[in-house]
Formats: structure tokens, sequence, C-alpha cells
């Protein structure tokens, strides 16, 4: 009997103990998969810069995160104001040429999950309830300018902790943080005002949703890659006269400076995500920099794309429709020699105009560029990394149509202006922003790529409406359809 107790008590434990270490390599699992998450969203805060600066609408942009790597990107506006008395800010008035500054922020740093609080599983990207905290890191870099052609402009650079809390569900990702800059912050500032533009110390709630990369469907695998990395060492500089010469009564010496160095070349292994060739389909938006806001309306465009990535080539086809904002008045060289862009200091008489894109993208990886301040260079072969940058240019069509004024009666005064000024050699589109319609689209683009989403700056140049040519952000969330797994 006593055995029997006894044995019972051992199998007891041990089936507890088993228990205890599946649970522990369950949640170690999970973690692993929280650890390497990719994904690309909306952004979305209202930054607490100082007394002197308010912002009357939230900015947004996009983070962009890949395993705990994260970059974001955003863009808003920010009223430059004063306090008239030192008792209260609650009445105050605009300062700088426009009272408004325009402005953007780049963020990098690293987005950590933490174990603790965390619930719920991943399975896959359609079976998934999982959350878990998070602690970010970042250097912030915001630029403000006070109008689109003003010289005058403000730099801050600050570091920032962001704890936070992610929530993943099926296809997307929700997180809250809490940014908070430690006080730390140099502060380049052309107003001559001498006020309080900004506050070394604050806090800015934060929300992202970013789409799921699919990183748990292309499986990337790690592979071994070699790497160089040139240092340079025992830098010596000597100078030495060469010869004397006369001029005249003017002496001239010459001199020769010779200066050597040491430099060693060290081999050694990268890792590398590599996703294989893909190709993916889904749905593309874009939008318009606010700054532009200055001289034109704010334009959007929505689409669909299809697009593949295969070692260093990058390629894809673009279908997408919407409304841009445009100006009218064409940017002089001198009297009668128009650029063919919009002199971005005018914005009389702006308007809109719907367009219909169709065009293809072609371009090449260059990851290898942000490698060349640290001179070192990675043989990455046929891989296609999972995290990427490339670039490239786009050719196509366009179609615009239904072109209107904000002002239909300064249109009308003002359009007989500048065509009576047209010269023979430019059509009436060059001068007339009604003149629209068929035409060819050209452009170039910059890309960061993570998985089956990306991220493009892309300069559009409409030719068969030149007023209408201007420069977007996107993001494009691509299901793969094909991909080597």
């Amino acid at each position: 009997m006593r055995f029997c107790v006894f044995f019972l008590l051992i199998s007891f434990s041990l089936n507890a103990q088993d228990k205890a270490e599946l649970k522990a390599n369950y949640r170690e699992n999970q973690f692993k998969i929280d650890k390497n998450y990719g994904g690309m969203g909306p952004l979305l805060f209202k930054p607490n810069l100082g007394t002197g600066a308010e912002t009357p609408n939230p900015w947004y942009g996009v983070s962009m995160l890949s395993d705990i790597f994260e970059i974001r990107f955003a863009l808003g506006e920010v009223d430059r104001v004063q306090p008239i008395s030192n008792k209260t800010s609650d009445y105050t008035y605009p300062i700088g040429n426009y009272g408004k500054d325009f402005g953007y922020m780049l963020s990098l740093g690293a987005n950590f999950p933490i174990k603790a609080l965390a619930f719920g599983a991943y399975q896959s990207p359609t079976k998934v309830l999982r959350g878990h905290p998070t602690l970010g890191a970042h250097f912030d870099y915001f630029n403000f300018k006070e109008g689109t052609k003003d010289p005058g402009k403000s730099t801050i650079y600050a570091l920032s902790i962001n704890p936070g809390y992610r929530i993943r569900l099926p296809f997307v990702s929700v997180e809250f943080n809490l940014d908070s800059r430690l006080g730390f912050a140099m502060v380049d500032d052309i107003s001559g005002t001498g006020y309080n533009f900004y506050k070394g110390s604050g806090f800015t709630p934060t929300f992202t949703l970013r789409f799921d990369a699919f990183k748990g469907l292309l499986n990337p695998s790690m592979i071994s890659a070699p790497a160089q990395m040139a240092t340079v060492s025992n830098i010596e500089t000597t100078t030495y006269r060469t010869s004397t010469r006369y001029s005249g009564n003017t002496r001239v010496v010459s001199y020769t400076t010779y200066t050597t160095a040491d430099v060693t070349v060290s081999n050694f292994n990268v890792g590398i995500q590599d996703i294989g060739p893909n190709i993916g389909v889904g749905p593309k938006f874009s939008f318009m920099s606010p700054r532009r806001g200055n001289h034109n309306n704010i334009g959007r465009l929505m689409g669909a794309a299809i697009e593949g990535r295969a070692s260093f080539a990058d390629f894809g086809f673009t279908l997408e429709g919407g409304t841009l904002g445009h100006g009218s008045e064409l940017d002089f060289k001198g009297e009668n020699e128009p650029r063919r862009k919009l002199d971005k200091s005018k914005s009389t008489p702006a308007g809109t105009v719907d367009m219909t894109n169709f065009y293809v993208n072609m371009g090449i990886d260059i990851s290898q560029l942000f490698l060349i301040p640290f001179a070192t260079v990675v043989d990455k072969g046929s891989a296609t990394s999972f995290l990427s940058a490339s670039s490239g240019v786009i050719i196509g069509g366009h179609y615009a149509f239904n072109q209107q004024y904000d002002s239909p009666e300064i249109a009308a005064s003002f359009a007989p202006t500048i065509l009576s000024n047209d010269p023979s050699e430019l059509n009436n589109k060059f001068f007339d922003p009604s003149d629209v319609g068929l035409g060819y689209l050209g452009g170039c683009y910059f890309a960061v790529h993570i998985g089956a989403l990306s991220f493009k700056a892309t300069n559009y140049r409409f030719y068969g409406a030149p007023f209408a040519s201007t420069s977007m952000f996107s993001v494009a969330w691509k299901y793969p359809i094909l991909y080597d797994k």
C-alpha cells in the first residue's frame, strides 16, 4: 500500500514537472515569435513639443518594424506661438512667415517585446490572439520649415524611451505607446525670437496599426553571407617644400603633403533572412506631405499593386486613382523660360484634378549603400532579403479629368494673363491646368521593403497634366501568391 502511494506521488510529481516544462517551452516559443514579428502600417500621435509650439492636428505617418528594428516616419503641422504674458499662455499669436510650420519626424531605434503580462498565442497569420508589453528606445529627428520655399527651418534631435503594449490579431496588430523624451535635445531654431519652442522632456501617446508582413508564410531562411570591413589606422601626414620660384617681385613657394596609413581588411560572415523570389498582390494607398499644402491642395490615391522581388531586382505594376491638388503658376528661369514645374511660393488660383495612373516600376536593391559609411561590403549572392531598400523608376500613363478651381472667379481672370504669354513652342497645358487629359507618366522612387509590405516615396511627373506633378508617400500590402517555400 505504501509502495502504491509512493508511486502515485512520484508520478504526480513527474507529470507536474513535465507540464511545467511544457508551459515554459511554450512561453519561450511564443516569445521567439514575438521577437520575429514584422509589420508596417499607419502611425498616429500628437507631439508635445513645448510652450512655443502648438499642434492643432494629430501627426500621421508610417511605422516599419522588422524583428526588433523599427523605423518611424511621420508628417504634420505646428503653429508657432508666443505667450503675450509671462503669467499665462492662454492668449497667443502666431509668429513666423506664415504662423505655421510644416514638419516631419524620422525615428530610428529598437522595439523589444516583453515576456511579462503576455496572454494568448500565435498559431498562424489567420489564427492569432496575442498580447504582450513592449519597450522601445529611439533616436528622434524633427525638421520644421516655415513654408515650402522659405530657407528658414528648425531641427530637433532627441532620445526617447517608449513603453507600450501590442495586441496581435489576424493579419494586423495594434500597439499603444507612451513616448517619453528623456530631456536630451539639441535644437537649432532660426526664428531668433528667443521663445521656448521645444521642451527637452515630455510625453506623447502614440497609436500604431501594423499590417502583418507574412513572415510566417514567407518563412525566411537564415543564410550566412561573406562580408568585408576596411579599417584605417596609424594615419600620418608630412608636408615638404618642393619648389621655390619668383613671379616679378613675388616669391612663390610650393608644398607637397604626403599622407600614409595602415589599411586593414577584415573578413567575417553576417546573417541574412532570405525569403527567396516572391510575387504578391494587394491594396496600395498614397498620400502627400502636408508641406505641399502651402502651395496646392493635398491629394490621395488608392489602388492595387502586383509587386515582386528576386535577389537584387524589384518590379511591379500599379493601377490607382484619386484626386490631386495643383497650383497654377510655373517657375520661370527668365522672362519667358518656364521650368515646366510649379512655382511653390504661389498658390493662386489652386484647384484639384482627378487622376488615374497605370504604370510599371523597375528597381534594384540599394541596401549596400547604407553600409558605405561603415566601410563594409556584404555579398548576399542571390538572396532576397526580408528587410531591404530599393530605388528605381516608374513608366506608364495617366488620365487626368474633372479639373476644378477652388475659386473659379480668380481663375477666370488669371488664365487669360498667363495664356497671353504662351510661347508658341509650348502646349497650353503648361499654362492652363484646365487643359489636361491623357498623357505619359514617369518618375523615380525610393522604397523600404519588409516582407510582403513596402513603403515608397515616389516622384510623379504627369506629362499630360504638368501642374499636378508631385511627390507622394505610399504603403502597399501584398498577399504572397508566388513564393519560393
